[in-house]
């Protein structure tokens, strides 16, 4: 690549990942950092309203098809393009509403959970819209030789934001005994600072009036290779949320911090407030170890040779599935955190890049089709969620120890990924794949 076109990659690559660390301290903060916050100051939780609260704030993400048909169809301005309106008028008032919380949260419990899902909606609205507008703004932008680097930057900032967010920073603010309120303040001010700086991205420029959005969808949905993506997409997230979730378990059980009654899991710990914390924070240390070594490595790999990348990410994902059950106590915990985060990203990261290629075959709709292909991975994810709730629930009933329920759910987790590499191959690598490696 000659240094006219080095220059603005290395440029545009700072701007997205900045973008994407503030995006995970956002998802870290309020995930983490805030329920801490509230356990620390009211002492109890409704879980049952927290679970309605988050699930009407992750409502926007939900919507992210029919924003992204919006920010390819209207062009705000001429001078400025279609995507860095919809990225700094959205992201400041996501980043406006961050600071107002931190001036202003009850801890009144009669008005907390009112606060919490207006601020919560608010907020995740404007940073809804700004990201699927900086996707389409990644695929414009980013040649195709570098776009499996660029997803693998971008994940790997968001995850490492995610981990500063809902623990660096929040353990740095209790042992400093600083108002956590202030963390919700600067959060707001540094997003708004990144939603600036896509100004110096130079964008295409194209007629908002040539574009049909509507018929270009029903083009989209009428190929049935987008639905082998789409199909893809969705298999493909099933197992993460549940496997992630069940080795911790596993893991935690046989280090004795937790016991587990059913589906009742007791904290056996002596403080259940900062050692907690601590803890949590130590494992999460090891999956962004996993994740960050991923991400460079699988978007080095993506951008040689992409079904190369895929091969690579389920020869090491597929095994850890088998042997996890072996990878406990502390030595086999640091292990297998760090080989299932790595392995799961590597395809991650390929898959990422691969949906940014297929996008790329409609330009004018960019940020539409990814837009999809993510609430197919959500939609995944959604549907894992439930299935490993109900396996272990079932299983549990009828009387499973835990280790025995984990061997089933690994085995389930093989059998998804397996379905979701076998569809990823009947996708024509024509659609995807660097032309010198087609004909073999």
């Amino acid at each position: 690549m000659n240094d006219d076109k080095i220059k603005p990659y290395t440029k545009n690559s700072l701007i997205f990942s900045s973008f994407y660390l503030v995006q995970g301290l956002h998802h870290g903060i309020w995930g983490i950092t805030l329920a801490f916050y509230l356990i620390v100051n009211i002492r109890r939780l409704d879980e049952a309203l927290l679970f309605m609260i988050t699930a009407l704030t992750v409502l926007p993400w939900s919507l992210k098809f029919f924003i992204g048909m919006i920010n390819d169809k209207y062009q705000i301005s001429e001078k400025f393009g279609r995507r860095f309106p919809f990225i700094c008028i959205f992201g400041t008032f996501c980043g406006i509403w961050w600071i107002i919380m931190g001036f202003y949260l009850p801890l009144d419990v009669s008005l907390l959970y009112i606060f919490l899902m207006l601020y919560g909606v608010l907020i995740n609205i404007g940073l809804a819209v700004a990201d699927t507008a900086i996707d389409g703004l990644i695929l414009d932008v980013t040649p195709k030789e570098k776009l499996g680097r660029m997803q693998g930057w971008t994940i790997g900032m968001y995850m490492l934001g995610q981990m500063a967010g809902g623990y660096l920073f929040g353990i740095s603010f209790i042992i400093l005994s600083l108002p956590i309120p202030w963390l919700f303040m600067m959060e707001g001010i540094l997003m708004i600072i990144v939603c600036f700086t896509p100004y110096f991205i130079e964008e295409e420029l194209i007629s908002s009036k040539k574009i049909y959005v509507w018929k270009k969808v029903k083009n989209i949905f009428s190929k049935k290779e987008n639905w082998k993506v789409f199909t893809f997409s969705i298999i493909d997230r099933i197992d993460g949320i549940i496997i992630g979730t069940f080795y911790g378990l596993l893991v935690w059980m046989t280090l004795g911090l937790i016991k587990l009654e059913g589906t009742t899991v007791t904290y056996l710990l002596s403080d259940e407030g900062l050692e907690l914390y601590l803890i949590s924070f130590f494992f999460s240390v090891l999956a962004v170890i996993g994740i960050l070594s991923a991400t460079l490595i699988g978007g080095k790999l993506a951008d040689k040779n992409r079904r190369l990348a895929v091969y690579i990410g389920h020869l090491v994902y597929i095994p850890w599935l088998f042997f996890s059950i072996f990878l406990i106590g502390l030595v086999g915990g640091i292990i297998g955190y760090i080989t299932f985060a790595f392995s799961n990203y590597i395809i991650t990261v390929a898959n990422q890049t691969i949906r940014g290629d297929m996008s790329n075959r409609y330009p004018e709709m960019r940020a539409t089709y990814y837009a999809i292909t993510i609430s197919a991975t959500n939609f995944g994810m959604m549907i894992g969620a439930f299935i490993g709730g109900l396996i272990f629930i079932l299983l549990a009933l009828y009387g499973a120890d835990f280790t025995s329920i984990y061997f089933v759910v690994a085995i389930f987790c093989v059998g998804v990924q397996l379905l979701s590499f076998w569809v990823f191959m009947t996708i024509d690598p024509a659609e995807y794949e660097f032309e010198r490696h087609l004909k073999t």
